[in-house]
């Protein structure tokens, strides 16, 4: 069924500035959107940062709620600088829509499992 509803988030992410580290991303940075994951410990929530850059690369990044962050994979196959990204979350799964130059559109799917540790 078609439904014409249309959802639009907006996130602060100014709290976020003094995380990126020199060696994040060689090249500016042109888009970030975070997808909550939520542990049922309020104490031990996570998010995941997604970030792309005119170095042709999008990086998935861990903030802890100690708001350490860790790269966890890096995505590297546009040709050149990836200038959007759009996340859609699904029941199983994340999609996550990558666009750059040349006019490339790539669309990754990420499946998130909770690893013990």
């Amino acid at each position: 069924m078609k439904t014409r509803d249309l959802t639009i988030s907006t996130y602060s992410l100014s709290a976020y500035v003094n995380l990126f580290q020199s060696g994040f991303h060689s090249k500016h940075i042109s888009c970030v959107r975070q997808v909550p994951l939520l542990k049922a410990d309020t104490n031990n929530s996570y998010r995941l940062l997604i970030s792309a850059s005119e170095d042709t690369t999008v990086r998935l990044s861990v903030i802890s709620h100690s708001d350490a962050l860790r790269t966890i994979a890096v995505l590297t196959s546009h040709i050149s600088s990836v200038r959007a990204l759009a996340v859609c979350e699904l029941d199983d799964s994340t999609l996550v829509f990558s666009g750059g130059g040349r006019a490339q559109l790539k669309v990754w799917k990420l499946v998130l499992q909770e690893t013990q540790g």
